[in-house]
């Protein structure tokens, strides 16, 4: 599977058919037996149903769009829709390196695993079909968002994420979260631990660490 790595080809038609195939994949054969044998009747563990609301995803200098879960689907819209629970705005510049290229490691690990689970930067996708609408008023409560700076050699690649339709900046935000682009491949890939490497000096945050920890599980 090639991973495109133009904004408008990866988020509009790579994305919903990507995370759309992992969403509504076949069940495993114990589960298809069990339900099977049984009256479908709800269940009290079952997931809530998803929040009819979107993820903004904004890459500037490219474009806009708004994602959401449909059904068994991810559905992919131009424009950043007045409902989006959180927006992610990053340079152009930055796509490839933040977005592709863990998307590209990603499908070579499932490769070579033969294993349809994913390491972090396929979770990430499939986390927007888990926002309920008590994830989504969480969003909504928080006051200020995170920007989070990856140095990369000389460079510093800004991701911003930004509650609702708050106004968005990659220069400030009320936390600001540090980090090398090592060390953000280390999280997306599982190979590191989020408070293994705060504590080792190599995550940075600054500002109010309480918008960090409230919006971490959405991401984690």
């Amino acid at each position: 599977m090639i991973v495109p790595e133009t904004p408008a080809e990866l988020i509009g038609e790579f994305l919903p058919k990507f995370v759309g195939g992992l969403l509504s994949g076949p069940a495993s054969p114990a589960a298809a037996a069990s339900s099977a044998s049984k009256p479908s009747l709800p269940s009290a563990n079952a997931r809530r149903a998803p929040a009819p609301v979107g993820v903004g995803l904004r890459v500037v200098g490219a474009g806009e769009w708004t994602l959401r879960i449909v059904g068994d689907q991810l559905a992919s819209e131009r424009g950043i829709a007045p409902d989006v629970a959180l927006q992610v705005s990053l340079l152009e510049r930055d796509f490839v390196p933040l977005v592709v290229a863990p998307l590209r490691r990603t499908l070579a690990q499932r490769a070579g695993s033969g294993s349809d689970a994913g390491p972090a930067s396929t979770n990430l996708w499939l986390r927007l079909g888990r926002w309920d609408e008590e994830t989504v008023e969480l969003l909504r409560q928080q006051t200020s968002g995170i920007l989070l700076r990856v140095s990369d050699g000389a460079l510093t690649r800004c991701v911003a994420l930004t509650p609702s339709v708050q106004p968005y900046s990659l220069e400030s935000a009320g936390c600001t979260i540090d980090c090398a682009l090592g060390d953000l491949e280390q999280l997306q890939e599982r190979r590191g631990n989020p408070l293994d490497l705060f504590y080792a000096g190599q995550i940075r945050i600054s500002g109010d660490a309480q918008i960090a920890l409230a919006m971490a599980g959405l991401f984690l």
